[in-house]
């Protein structure tokens, strides 16, 4: 097997095993989340990531609007005015490059080389010469952050992040999925927060 093909394998695995996105959740204990039951969007607006193709997806807002909504209504909350609400919804979706070094195990051999012992006898010997070989693979890391905050105060209630790597050169198709993804996976904690309250 040559070397690039074992390369494209192991980043293949390596982001294969990122691939469970890890979420991260952190809330006010002393808020009642049963209690919370009418939403509203902070912004209708698209929220900004700093990363010009994410910020100019309509698309993929309202896309994450629309499933957010339809899972909201699935679980018993009801979509209302900011004025009404008793919880306001808002995301940010964040792409940061970043770096990954491997160091890959490449032991050469020499050649054997001869010599003589005692009583003249020759015999071989040959060594192993260790090379490290480091190979540098690039990504990107989403985070996906997905707030409620109280229409009142403006403070927030709870917070969840989920975070996911993603190939160097990400398709829409595959940021879409991880996105969706990730706010459902996310509305999914929430819930399990107002069932522990």
């Amino acid at each position: 097997m040559n070397t690039p093909r074992l390369i494209l394998i192991v980043f293949g695995l390596f982001l294969t095993a990122c691939s469970t996105m890890p979420v991260d959740v952190d809330y006010d204990p002393g808020i009642q989340f049963q209690r919370l039951k009418h939403y509203a969007w902070l912004t209708e607006k698209a929220p900004k990531s700093g990363n010009p193709i994410i910020d100019s997806d309509s698309l993929l807002h309202d896309r994450l609007h629309q499933e957010a909504d339809a899972w909201l209504a699935a679980h018993g909350y009801r979509k209302t005015t900011r004025k009404q609400a008793d919880f306001l919804l808002t995301y940010r979706l964040i792409m940061e490059d970043k770096t990954r070094v491997s160091v890959l195990n490449n032991y050469y051999a020499y050649p054997t080389f001869w010599s003589y012992g005692y009583y003249g006898y020759p015999f071989a010997y040959s060594y192993w010469q260790y090379y490290p070989e480091i190979q540098t693979y690039e990504y990107q890391r989403g985070t996906f952050i997905l707030d409620i905050i109280n229409p009142k105060t403006q403070k927030l209630m709870w917070r969840g992040m989920a975070y996911q790597n993603l190939s160097r050169n990400v398709s829409q198709q595959e940021l879409k999925n991880t996105a969706s993804k990730a706010i459902l996976k996310l509305l999914g904690q929430f819930a399990e927060t107002t069932q522990s309250d």
